[in-house]
């Protein structure tokens, strides 16, 4: 008997499971946003009414949308603290603290601005202005601009156009939502620093549509450290 079994190919179902999966952790498809119907939906994407009824299944069993009766399927407001999974519990438990989940985040993040310098297209630019954009509108009008925040840095994951990148964010995407929002809170009870953050994502951009990849990752590096070395000096104080 073989040892080998033969190779599958993917199925049209978990291709349609990832690319609403990677709408929803790229921001294209917001917390609250409403899908299209399912027979609207399988009509935009090609394939059959059961094949989307597959997909948005697996969606609602990771929590990342939920289905309402007689109302449609809408994407969860996990930001808000809905269903997440249990690496956001464990923030909120602070069994983690957020210097640690900063401290993650600066191997992970100055990574993935170096590889998105080299590999960003004029999609990703598109996406990532958007994101500094929306996050200027929503402080504008009194918020946190912390979900946007979030789509920021996982949209320059998806330039990486590395795959096991863009998997480790996904999997750190709840600790980043959580650790964002809370970290936010407190920066900005000084106005001074919604400016000084807007800059360094601005920074940050800069150097990934010049695809500056030494300039990506001195910028990324400092926008983290200038958090962690905040949340050291209230320590201290």
């Amino acid at each position: 008997m073989s040892r080998f079994k033969p190779v599958q190919p993917k199925k049209i179902s978990d291709q349609v499971f990832e690319q609403l999966r990677d709408m929803i952790f790229r921001g294209q498809l917001k917390p609250l946003d409403q899908l299209p119907p399912e027979r609207e939906l399988a009509q935009q994407m090609g394939v059959s009414r059961p094949t989307v009824r597959n997909a948005v299944s697996r969606l609602v069993s990771l929590g990342l949308v939920d289905q309402r009766q007689g109302q449609g399927t809408f994407v969860a407001n996990h930001h808000e603290g809905g269903a997440r999974n249990p690496l956001g519990l464990m923030i909120e438990g602070q069994s983690l603290s957020l210097t640690e989940l900063l401290e993650v985040r600066l191997g992970l993040e100055c990574n993935s601005a170096v590889l998105a310098a080299r590999r960003a297209n004029e999609e990703d630019i598109v996406l990532l202005e958007r994101s500094l954009a929306q996050m200027s509108e929503h402080i504008k009008k009194g918020g946190l601009g912390s979900s946007e925040d979030v789509y920021f840095h996982m949209r320059i994951a998806y330039a990486t156009k590395n795959q096991l990148q863009v998997q480790l964010m996904k999997n750190f995407y709840d600790y980043m939502a959580v650790g964002i929002r809370e970290n936010l809170q407190i920066l900005y009870q000084d106005v001074v620093n919604i400016d000084l953050v807007h800059l360094q994502h601005e920074k940050v951009l800069a150097a990934i549509k010049a695809h500056d990849t030494h300039a990506a990752f001195d910028y990324m590096r400092s926008h983290i450290n200038f958090v962690i070395d905040y949340f050291e000096n209230l320590k201290e104080d």
